[in-house]
């Protein structure tokens, strides 16, 4: 499949998730989520309702996204933040995924609306990752989104694996932030985020293993008015609450 000049956009993304898909996919979302509360594997109950609904790869991996069992979900929400709760804070950064999202949403790239309100894309990069020119402009949001929220220390986590993390931990230090920030490029972020209580990601493995997490992206879509610029922001569940963050 062929990478769209936009972070996040593949060629065909636009028919693959035009209004008319949106039903069928809903239906394999609750599909998915069914099975997911009955306790089978993800893979596999993906790959029946897959089939059962003839999904593209791009539309399964939307709906896999975007879906997660009845208990996970309940688990998340009582771990979700608010944003008074980072005031001093350490906040630590699964930097990859914020940024990444930020430079899709940026880029009016193809963005979903998970049932647990996180943010998420299908950019797909599997370790070959690149500064783009919206790279800069995710920082800086972060940068805004933390002065507001006046949190504390600030750790970004960077996959070691993934090209040009070096590249993006200078950009990261090329800003001038309110507070510490320290960024550190590991091999295995996600075993280290787990393990913390204040935790910014879309990762659901990371979201169902840390003591409480904060939706960074959505916070900042919203507080700095990108939502009404997006035309590829997906919502497949329509009961996804809603956070008011004014």
């Amino acid at each position: 499949m062929k990478e769209h000049k936009i972070r996040g956009l593949m060629d065909g993304d636009d028919k693959a998730f035009h209004a008319a898909a949106i039903p069928k996919l809903r239906a394999a979302q609750e599909e998915l989520q069914f099975l997911l509360s009955c306790g089978y594997p993800v893979k596999s109950a993906m790959t029946f309702v897959g089939n059962h609904h003839q999904l593209t790869v791009r539309q399964a991996l939307a709906v896999t996204r975007t879906t997660a069992a009845g208990e996970n979900l309940k688990a998340r929400k009582k771990k979700q933040l608010a944003p008074e709760d980072l005031k001093g804070q350490t906040v630590s950064i699964d930097g990859f995924n914020l940024i990444i999202t930020l430079e899709v949403a940026l880029s009016d790239g193809m963005l979903l609306v998970g049932q647990d309100g996180c943010i998420r894309d299908l950019a797909e990069l599997h370790g070959t990752y690149r500064l783009i020119p919206q790279t800069g402009e995710a920082i800086a949001l972060i940068h805004h989104a933390l002065s507001n929220l006046r949190a504390g220390r600030t750790v970004f986590y960077l996959d070691q694996p993934v090209s040009n993390s070096g590249r993006l931990k200078e950009a990261i230090y090329e800003i001038s932030w309110p507070m510490p920030v320290e960024v550190i490029i590991t091999p295995n972020p996600d075993m280290l985020l787990k393990k913390l209580p204040c935790v910014v990601t879309g990762d659901s493995v990371i979201l169902d293993g840390c003591a409480g997490w904060f939706n960074m992206a959505a916070y900042i879509l919203d507080q700095f008015d990108l939502s009404g610029g997006l035309t590829r922001l997906i919502r497949l569940n329509d009961e996804t609450n809603e956070t008011e963050w004014r």
